[in-house]
């Protein structure tokens, strides 16, 4: 099975809704696990939900096997479709 870690950042410039969005790929790629990332965590994908284009969001501490996959802003249907 894919996993897929998950890494917010610390929301300070809120521009879309970080949840929504992520429970919007859920739903659109729902047969891959999503876990919240933890240090040391090696992840087929991970996910960073960033709220704005500073992408502050530190992935250095997690290993994606596949991609690293940041985002900043909220995505279209067509862009969720593609996103792995």
């Amino acid at each position: 099975m894919c996993t897929v870690g998950i890494k917010f950042c610390g929301g300070c410039h809120v521009s879309y809704e970080r949840k929504e969005l992520l429970g919007l790929i859920r739903q659109r790629h729902h047969g891959k696990t999503y876990e919240y990332v933890s240090d040391g965590g090696i992840y087929d994908y991970i996910l960073a939900l960033c709220c704005c284009p500073a992408e502050c969001a530190d992935c250095s501490t997690y290993t994606a096997r596949e991609a690293l996959i940041r985002i900043d802003h909220m995505l279209s249907d067509k862009e969720i479709e593609k996103i792995f």
